[in-house]
């Protein structure tokens, strides 16, 4: 029963046609790229607030690739299995790769607004 609800109640992957649903698969592995881009690129950028909290950013950099890495192999089993199961999988990729976009963009944001500010 508890699927039954939990499958009602999921977003996007869920419930369409099997063209819907592969194109729904195909936007979480694109997002699933541009976050493991985006990563790398404040992996590698040289903004004042990553020599601040180089320490501390640099730990949630790492911690993103693993859980980022961690979600492709979660991919590659989604896609070998069938019906409910791999409903399940798709939905659950789609909200931790929603969180961790979210955690990435926190991460990203006060390199913005530096980068952003008035230069004299």
């Amino acid at each position: 029963m508890r699927n039954a609800l939990y499958e009602r109640d999921s977003v996007g992957v869920l419930h369409h046609s099997e063209i819907e649903r592969i194109w729904a698969e195909h936007d979480i592995e694109v997002r699933l790229r541009e976050l493991g881009r985006v990563i790398n690129d404040l992996m590698d950028a040289p903004y004042p607030g990553l020599l601040r909290e180089r320490g501390r950013i640099r730990e949630a950099l790492e911690e993103l690739t693993i859980k980022e890495t961690t979600l492709r192999w979660i991919i590659r089993v989604a896609r070998s299995t069938e019906g409910s199961v791999q409903r399940r999988l798709w939905s659950d990729i789609d909200k931790a790769l929603s969180d961790l976009e979210k955690i990435a963009e926190s991460i990203a944001e006060p390199e913005l607004s530096v980068s952003s500010l008035p230069r004299h």
